[in-house]
């Protein structure tokens, strides 16, 4: 048995120190034990901590399920696979190993496509992995058309159920589709995407860490620049005149990113957003007039 002791109190702290190593540091530990205690106990945060503080123990099945998570994570599965849901922009989603877990720093994306929701009536969100982005701005923006595409069909499955799950479904067209390949012709107000962008010799040296998520939605050929030389070539035969494009970046690439799409002479405005590490994370540009 991984605790000796039932005490919520113990047993956090040992946890936490169990997962020191694969969470990273410190930090990350804590927040890992104790999200995956909440789960257990079906309880929030201040909840747990009144638990702990009352000394409240933890029966014997919970503890087994407690000691099963922690051996998960100590695999280096993600938290948000163990539990089965993460939270993005304020919303539940659900996810599994069909899907990418939503970073916190896509809600960039999502906050400065809200930024220019003023008169968009379409949306075409590219890659759409969760259904993160589009239900976001399902949920967030008066938005009257938004379609979201993903090659692959359980992928769809899962951003339909969090659709369903946001009260959105009847917002949002999900289609299966290689990119653009059978989207129809339409001009869209705006269009947004977090494509794979890692590179082969990226993923070898972290795929230890993201082993659990689909390599097909990270890692791109091309030095990982394939998405973005398809997707600004043809943009810009669906997007209407003036209108916008946001796509996630490869902070790595970003040089070469914004050069294929100045290449195409068909956007202007051209601007690199960064996350809030200070890094290049969203291309913003505008297709001309």
């Amino acid at each position: 048995m991984m605790f000796n002791c039932k005490n919520i109190s113990y047993i956090l702290r040992k946890a936490s120190k169990i997962l020191q190593n694969v969470s990273g540091s410190v930090e990350n530990a804590q927040s890992d034990a104790r999200i995956l205690l909440e789960n257990v106990l079906n309880i929030s945060s201040s909840q747990l901590i009144l638990s702990s503080i009352e000394n409240k123990q933890l029966n014997h099945k919970q503890i087994k399920k407690y000691e099963k998570y922690i051996l998960r994570r100590l695999k280096n599965e993600p938290v948000a696979y163990i539990i089965g849901y993460v939270k993005f922009m304020g919303l539940e989603f659900k996810v599994n190993n069909h899907v990418l877990i939503p970073r916190y720093e896509t809600e960039i994306l999502v906050e400065e496509a809200l930024k220019l929701d003023n008169n968009k009536s379409s949306i075409l969100d590219l890659c759409t992995g969760s259904g993160c982005i589009a239900i976001s701005l399902a949920k967030l923006s008066n938005v009257k058309t938004i379609i979201a595409s993903d090659i692959s069909y359980k992928a769809i499955a899962i951003a339909k159920q969090n659709a369903s799950l946001n009260s959105v479904l009847n917002r949002i067209t999900f289609i299966v589709s290689d990119l653009f390949t059978t989207i129809e012709e339409h001009e869209f107000d705006m269009i947004v995407s977090n494509p794979p962008y890692i590179t082969q010799s990226e993923y070898n040296i972290v795929k230890y860490n993201l082993k659990y998520e689909p390599k097909n939605a990270l890692v791109a050929s091309d030095n990982g620049l394939l998405f973005y030389k398809y997707i600004a070539k043809y943009s810009k035969y669906y997007l209407n005149s003036n209108s916008f494009i946001l796509v996630e970046l490869n902070s790595n690439n970003v040089k070469y990113i914004k050069e294929i799409f100045l290449a195409q002479n068909a956007y202007k405005n051209i601007e690199i957003i960064n996350d809030y590490a200070k890094l290049p994370r969203i291309l913003k540009a505008q297709k001309k007039g």
